[in-house]
């Protein structure tokens, strides 16, 4: 929710421009920080290639070779006049200096946009810096759009043109963007601490539409688009040689939109195609507006793929809204959304920074801005990896790797510093992992620099010091009984320092796990290790799950700043504004406002409604909201309506004219249909104001019985806790005496009663746990004396040669039998079948005991029968052998 982004920062100033309110959050960025910005790009790459001021973009789309173009090296040092005021001379620090390359040979713009350049706009003229600021400060674009607005950054004419590729200086079209709008930034806000800046403006007003849907099934788009994306008559190829799981893996790009899996091309294409306005689908504008790999004339191939979404188009009826229905008006995220700037994270000293953004290729880029850059390049077979459109990357058996050269940035800095901070946020697939399966690892084979990686529910941290080994043991774990390492979406943080030693933090609190390695130096790790995400250099030890979030720190962060971090949150966040002025009688600019992003590739996360009038002026009027419900598309969703039993007053009393009103401090969770691009948002009320429309809920449809048909076992399997109990009941040992072996094994324990999920690893968890009952059984003479067992061998001269088979029937086997087993059940063990069987455990066929297995075991070797004599303590290790294997039995652990 906006207010909570707003107090958790320091500062705050607000400000009313005509319909807009305007909201700063300060970041912590000190003075070196911001410098540290013009520094960056002494290391970026030139693409030169210009076209006067028309903006046409390159022919790349943002995915190819960053050096492409007429490379032109300025190498500018200035000796014009000197800036005449303090402005001025913040134009030349952040913007002037960075974009025209002054003492680096990465020029951006000052190739074309020099005085002696072809571009008519002269803002990086390196004659006069007084000229060159009277151009970009009050300049347009052929467009009349202003080449540089200072109140709105994201609008001016040189970010719109990196963003669509003109002379973007890097792989990542974003990062261009991104990168110039922090000089412009820093240029506005001078030295001073900088400001993220949220506007909330009111978005264009349209009501909920009619709507197309895709149908279930592929047959369709198999006649009528995929021939087109998938082509293999001519050459070059369609698209089928990069958007395809089986390209070869140099060009292989998501989405798999050409993809020889009908199904799999009919899934990834639905983001890209519009069926309301085909000539809008991203498929066609790539082809028609960008020229990206035409196989013949573009104006022909996007006339071509047009044609076929059309003709997947025309037969789908239009879903209309009903017009009974209580509905705000409607908004598009990618259209209509507002970037909610996550602000206030603490990166002052991050080397290395993954997010995630660019959505498809092989290349994760470093955006960290310290050379050299350590991009990681993907590598693995189709469904190994996959790119989130909400920024992340899933692995299921693939990894992302950076090469040695650019690795050793990490060694050379950490070393130096002597601590570090390696921050995720991650989503494990499971809690079954272990190994420890990578996550993180600054490693070659078995040896490493460091590691954060999974086993089980634990968070696992070795690390190479000059106290541990060459493979970073001992490592540091959080404690299995806690669980901090859950299959959600989570922040984890590891820290490392000579005073703390190794510190584990998840979602912003430290798990109390105590290192107990003494702190040493980190002068002795290695520079010729990779870094890698996913899995071991080699592949193995894969992990399974997402991230979104990848920083290296070359400085331990503290507590504060770490759940500083947690706060700011992650991915790709918009706020939408879904207008209700229409549905009141004196509110004006009223709107209910979501935080909404993209929550997975299959659903949206809207949360945290608030009421808000975009006027500060305005004190609303009283007036009930009653059962809010979500609509996609031109109806209602069908599932995901956490608001549905919403009711509100918004009054006076509980308004803020900064804040608004919070509505609901929960989220709903509803499928994506169109894709982002496309899909239509907007709400619907029971009652809001004098508003009224009571919603049915449709009747549910019968069940249907989806079972195997196979009956159900009568016998169930005791679960860990229940297990632990019965053990502790039987033998009358404490389960605080054997809680560490409980806590050791409780993960290898069954956590549901089913007999059909029962596995050998549970049945190895379940006699680790017998024997330490045993163990403590046995040695107790008042324990055992508890439950019959007279074993007076133990305390003696041990020779279990010399007990006889009838006394220690008399002495421990049947009142070890009669302990563990129930009796009058309907369904359980014979005690005469459970003595066989501790009867062949125990002795030989000397003793008169019957072969159980006469052909694969005819002369068993009994536990209390030794040649000759038996050694001191036989007797306690064969007593405890036999507990273990009745304790363990399926006697004990079915019910």
């Amino acid at each position: 929710m906006l207010f909570r982004v707003i107090k958790s920062y320091q500062g705050r100033k607000q400000a009313a421009v005509g319909g807009e309110m305007i909201f700063r959050v300060r970041l912590l960025l000190s003075p070196l920080r911001v410098k540290s910005l013009v520094t960056l790009a002494a290391v970026l790459t030139l693409l030169a290639s210009c076209a006067g001021d028309s903006g046409a973009d390159n022919d790349s789309d943002g995915q190819g070779d960053s050096t492409v173009g007429n490379g032109s090296s300025s190498n500018v040092s200035y000796d014009g006049p000197v800036p005449q005021t303090s402005e001025i001379q913040n134009f030349k620090t952040f913007f002037w200096d960075p974009i025209t390359g002054q003492g680096t040979e990465e020029d951006k713009c000052s190739s074309c946009h020099s005085q002696d350049g072809a571009a008519p706009s002269k803002f990086a003229r390196t004659d006069d810096i007084n000229l060159a600021f009277s151009v970009a400060a009050s300049g347009v674009a052929s467009n009349n759009n202003p080449l540089v607005d200072l109140d709105n950054p994201e609008n001016s004419e040189v970010v719109i043109r990196v963003a669509n590729g003109h002379n973007c200086w890097n792989v990542d079209l974003d990062f261009c963007r991104t990168q110039m709008i922090t000089y412009i930034e820093s240029w506005r806000d001078g030295s001073a601490p900088s400001a993220t800046v949220v506007q909330l403006t009111a978005p264009a007003l349209y009501d909920p539409s009619g709507s197309k849907d895709f149908p279930e099934d592929s047959a369709d788009f198999a006649a009528t688009v995929w021939p087109v994306l998938n082509s293999q008559s001519t050459s070059p190829s369609h698209c089928q040689g990069c958007h395809s799981d089986t390209a070869p893996q140099a060009l292989r790009q998501t989405p798999y939109f050409a993809s020889e899996d009908v199904d799999l091309a009919y899934d990834q294409a639905k983001g890209k195609i519009d069926l309301a306005n085909p000539g809008d689908s991203r498929l066609v504008e790539k082809l028609r507006d960008e020229f990206h790999n035409c196989w013949s004339d573009c104006a022909t191939d996007a006339a071509t793929m047009l044609a076929a979404i059309q003709a997947l188009s025309d037969p789908i009826p239009v879903t209309n809204i009903d017009p009974d229905l209580v509905t705000s008006k409607a908004l598009q995220l990618f259209q209509d959304g507002i970037v909610a700037a996550s602000g206030g994270r603490i990166e002052d000293d991050v080397i290395a920074l993954y997010e995630f953004k660019i959505g498809s290729g092989t290349t994760v880029i470093d955006r960290s801005g310290v050379a050299p850059s350590a991009d990681l390049t993907l590598s693995g077979d189709a469904g190994e990896y996959e790119w989130l459109s909400a920024w992340g990357m899933q692995f299921n058996g693939g990894k992302a790797q950076a090469s040695v050269a650019d690795s050793a940035k990490l060694q050379s800095i950490i070393s130096a510093t002597g601590e570090f901070t390696i921050e995720a946020w991650v989503a494990p697939a499971n809690v079954t992992q272990d190994g420890p399966a990578r996550i993180v690892s600054y490693s070659s084979g078995d040896n490493r620099n460091f590691m954060l990686g999974q086993t089980l529910y634990s968070y696992n941290f070795p690390l190479r010091t000059s106290e541990s080994d060459a493979q970073g043991m001992p490592m540091l774990s959080t404690s299995d009984a806690d669980e901090d390492l859950q299959a959600t979406l989570q922040h984890v943080v590891v820290t490392y320092d000579s005073v703390n030693g190794r510190q584990i933090y998840v979602n912003g609190v430290h798990t109390g796990d105590n290192d107990g390695l003494t702190s040493g130096s980190l002068t002795n790790w290695n520079s010729t290790y990779p870094l890698v995400l996913g899995s071991e250099v080699d592949g193995s030890d894969p992990w399974a799950g997402t991230i979104r979030l990848l920083a290296v720190h070359s400085r331990a962060l503290d507590e504060p700043s770490i759940l500083a971090n947690y706060d700011a949150g992650v991915g790709q966040k918009y706020f939408l504004l879904f207008g209700v002025s229409h549905l009141l009688n004196t509110t004006s600019d009223a709107f209910i406002i979501f935080e909404v992003s993209q929550f997975d590739n299959h659903a949206y996360l809207f949360s945290q409604p608030y009421f808000l009038s975009l006027d500060p002026a305005v004190v609303p009027e009283t007036f009930d909201i009653e059962g809010m419900r979500l609509g996609i598309n031109g109806k209602i969703a069908a599932a995901g309506q956490a608001y549905a039993t919403m009711d509100v007053i918004v009054d006076a009393s509980s308004y803020d004219p900064v804040v608004g009103q919070p509505l609901s401090s929960v989220g709903s969770v509803i499928a994506l249909e169109n894709g982002p691009d496309f899909d239509q948002f907007f709400l619907v009320f029971d009652r809001l104001g004098d508003h009224t429309e009571v919603f049915v809920e449709a009747e549910p449809p019968d069940p249907v019985f989806v079972g195997s048909g196979e009956a159900s076992s009568d016998l169930a399997v005791r679960t860990f806790s229940e297990i632990n109990h019965s053990f502790s009941q039987i033998t009358g040992v404490p389960v605080q005496a054997v809680a560490g072996t409980y806590n050791t094994v409780v993960q290898q324990l069954p956590s549901a009663e089913n007999i059909n999920g029962f596995l050998s690893s549970h049945q190895m968890g379940v006699t680790q746990l017998a024997i330490g009952y045993c163990d403590a059984l046995i040695d107790d003479p008042v324990l055992r004396t508890a439950i019959g067992i007279d074993l007076p061998e133990i305390e003696g001269v041990d020779d279990a040669n010399a007990k006889s088979v009838a006394d220690w029937d008399a002495d421990f086997i049947d009142p070890m039998i009669s302990a563990a087993l129930n009796s009058g059940l309907a369904q359980q063990p014979a005690s005469a079948d459970v003595k066989d069987i501790v009867h062949h455990l125990l002795f030989t066929d000397a003793d008169g005991i019957n072969e159980i297995e006469p052909v694969t075991d005819p002369d068993p070797h009994g536990l209390s029968r030794c040649g000759g004599s038996c050694p001191d303590g036989r007797t306690a290790q064969a007593a405890k052998a036999a507990c273990a294997a009745v304790l363990g039995s399926a006697g004990v652990t079915l019910h």
